[in-house]
């Protein structure tokens, strides 16, 4: 629901920029084009910024993000498109989007040999992935937990140690101004 109504407000906000686009008088004057119908700025800001007061509440503060940056960025990409040439984006938009999807299933397939090629039993000893892929065995995970725990054992046996060796009273020896350790 919340991705519907993120996309809904963006397509509402920009069919009212490019309406306000087309029938803009300064843009029109400066494409030599014939004047066009007087309308009201202030009802297509109204539909054109509508979606951002409704957008927060169905898809939360996310939404709202993704509706300021896509209003913005596609109003300016509409907004710099000379009247006359649009009629050829979709073209091009439809063109770049099948280009797009061929590479993205060729990088697709080449991840997947690549990830067949380093399976995580074929990296060898240390290389471990950090998830489970059913290849250990629960003999090799019994043997691998007992081994850790044997090196926390001495580690911790080490810490005792050095512990004990910084508590132990050292006795110094004065000799005239100095003193030793001894």
């Amino acid at each position: 629901m919340s991705a519907l109504a993120t996309l809904g407000g963006i397509g509402l906000s920009l069919a009212a920029l490019g309406r306000m686009a087309v029938m803009d008088p300064k843009r029109r004057r400066a494409f030599q084009l014939p004047a066009g119908p007087v309308t009201s700025r202030r009802t297509g800001w109204a539909i054109a910024l509508a979606p951002g007061l409704v957008v927060p509440f169905l898809s939360g503060a996310a939404g709202l993000v993704l509706w300021l940056g896509a209003v913005s960025v596609a109003g300016w990409a509409l907004i710099s498109i000379p009247p006359g040439r649009g009629w050829r984006v979709p073209g091009t938009l439809a063109r770049g989007w099948s280009r797009l999807r061929g590479r993205a299933s060729a990088l697709s397939r080449r991840a997947r040999s690549v990830g067949a090629a380093i399976a995580p039993g074929r990296l060898g000893p240390g290389w471990g992935s950090g998830w489970s892929t059913g290849a250990e065995t629960r003999a090799g995970l019994v043997a691998r937990v007992a081994r850790l725990e044997g090196r926390i054992v001495a580690l911790e046996a080490e810490v005792a140690r050095l512990n004990d060796e910084a508590a132990r009273p050292v006795a110094r020896v004065a000799e005239g101004r100095e003193t030793r350790v001894a």
